[in-house]
């Protein structure tokens, strides 16, 4: 097979031959640039809505964080509900906490204990159906409940838990007979799925 050598071209293609060289290396080098452009503006872009998402997570988590303070507020100075725990009277406690998941309607989880971290009405919400209710739980054993059961000055404690498998964000308050500071009769707990954070989280990133 016979080899063309460049100085046996005519000169037309002696011409030609550097441009061509010359388009080849810049159309390489400018598709090169157009691909790192895209691929740096598309993981700008990414940065930019994952630090968004992270934002919203983060002030979703926070505003019912604060949800949760109001209820737990609302439970433990609801009137009588101090004397109803010191007295375990069930009845009483249940129509009391059943007040307050009349108004709070996004509480998935409202219990109140006594003294001891055993649990005098536990209410749980699911969708669809009348708030359960039952007691006897043993909520001491969680340690921020522990915490605030010993809490002298009416703190409240927050932490996640899973209750019938179902994680939940939850603070936990004293319930306070305020005869001298706080003499803890009990704890709130009031908590929320979640799942449902995470379903804001995606309601509000749609």
């Amino acid at each position: 097979m016979a080899v063309t050598r460049v100085r046996d071209l005519p000169l037309f293609w002696k011409l030609l031959l550097p441009f061509l060289g010359l388009i080849v290396l810049f159309g390489s080098l400018g598709a090169f640039l157009i691909v790192r452009n895209l691929s740096v503006r598309a993981q700008d872009a990414l940065d930019q809505d994952l630090a968004r998402r992270s934002f919203e997570a983060r002030s979703i988590a926070r505003d019912r964080e604060l949800y949760l303070v109001e209820s737990a507020n609302f439970a433990t100075n609801i009137q009588g509900m101090a004397d109803a725990v010191g007295r375990s009277d069930r009845a009483a406690v249940e129509t009391l906490l059943g007040s307050v998941l009349a108004l709070k309607t996004d509480v998935t989880l409202l219990v109140a204990t006594d003294d001891l971290g055993v649990g005098i009405v536990e209410l749980r919400r699911t969708a669809g159906r009348e708030p359960a209710s039952s007691g006897g739980g043993q909520w001491a054993a969680n340690r921020f409940v522990a915490d605030a059961l010993r809490s002298k000055a009416a703190t409240r404690r927050a932490g996640v838990i899973r209750d019938g498998g179902v994680p939940m964000l939850v603070i936990a308050a004293p319930i306070c007979e305020a005869a001298d500071g706080c003499t803890v009769r009990g704890v709130a707990i009031v908590g929320i799925g979640i799942e449902r954070l995470a379903d804001d989280a995606a309601g509000k990133s749609a």
